[in-house]
């Protein structure tokens, strides 16, 4: 199922190697471009990203 301005899209099965090149794909958007520095996330709730 896929959300859309129209409605849910439900779609068929996906094969297994499509589903993994889809999430590589989302985990390459979220993925921090380099890793932080010690102390560079100091005050940063993790609370905040969930909400």
């Amino acid at each position: 199922m896929e959300p859309t301005e129209k409605g849910l899209l439900i779609r068929g099965p996906i094969k297994a190697g499509e589903l993994l090149r889809k999430i590589r794909e989302e985990r390459r958007k979220i993925r921090p471009k380099r890793k932080p520095k010690p102390g560079e996330l100091k005050g940063i709730s993790l609370e905040d990203g969930v909400r």
